[in-house]
């Protein structure tokens, strides 16, 4: 008889949730991994199109990532908090809205949001999805560059 796992509380550090290579999250072509501000993003974002949006790390949330989206002509912003769960290997994701929602990965996150009217503002359904990740590519350094 093989002995019982006991749970145990994993943390992540800062340099584990962000290092180089450590997550699978950092692969993603849509993550705009040195951007860290709702105006930054909100800048980036300014003259898009409906529906079109960016995901970033948070600057206020160790682990987290948040959804900037242009939602009828303003910038909207969702956090996404990575947790490890207790006897999971793999990270949970959870979208905070009215209501919680989880995923297995970030990319699972931004595909259900792609496909399901999901996202609110203030409790009341936006009636938007997210429709076209603006890339890191398509905007030049200096322009989402931040001040350190």
């Amino acid at each position: 008889m093989s002995p019982r796992r006991q749970p145990v509380e994993r943390t992540i550090s800062a340099d584990a949730a962000f290092g180089q290579s450590s997550t699978r999250e950092e692969t993603n072509p849509w993550l705009f991994s040195q951007l860290k501000t709702a105006t930054g993003a909100a800048r980036i974002l300014q003259h898009h199109c409906e529906g079109t949006f960016l995901v970033r790390r948070s600057g206020t949330v160790v682990s987290g990532y948040a959804i900037s989206v242009v939602v009828l002509g303003r910038i909207h912003h969702y956090r996404i908090i990575r947790r490890q769960v207790h006897l999971v290997d793999d990270p949970v994701y959870v979208l905070r809205l009215k209501e919680s929602h989880y995923f297995r990965s970030l990319s699972q996150v931004i595909e259900t949001c792609m496909t399901t009217d999901l996202l609110e503002k203030e409790g009341v359904l936006s009636g938007v999805q997210l429709v076209r990740p603006l890339l890191p590519y398509e905007c030049s350094n200096s322009f989402y560059a931040e001040p350190l």
